[in-house]
């Protein structure tokens, strides 16, 4: 069963992945690109494909691979929080200060 502290932070990690940061990741030029090249094959690869069995089969391993890629993003997600306080120590060390470059950036 979990605490008010896990479904508050579940909430959060919610919001920051799949709202804050996917309206970033969007907005990119590079995703923007590469996610136009994986529909245009995604569709291409459904053209040749021969029957609705296959189509679908296609469409169940594409969401299948949102699905790891959702796991995988949040691991990544939570252990940059782990590792959050000691990257800022060492970027301090050469003199980065990084809160101070997002202040500037928002």
């Amino acid at each position: 069963m979990e605490n008010t502290i896990e479904t508050a932070f579940k909430e959060i990690l919610e919001e920051q992945i799949h709202e804050v940061a996917y309206r970033k990741c969007i907005n990119d030029p590079e995703y923007q690109i590469a996610n136009t090249n994986a529909i245009t094959l995604m569709d291409m690869l459904k053209r040749v494909l021969s029957n609705d069995e296959q189509r679908k089969l296609l469409d169940e391993l594409e969401s299948a691979m949102f699905i790891v890629e959702s796991f995988f993003l949040e691991y990544s997600y939570r252990q940059g929080l782990q590792d959050s306080k000691l990257i800022h120590k060492e970027l301090n060390s050469f003199g980065i200060d990084v809160m101070k470059k997002i202040s500037c950036i928002l």
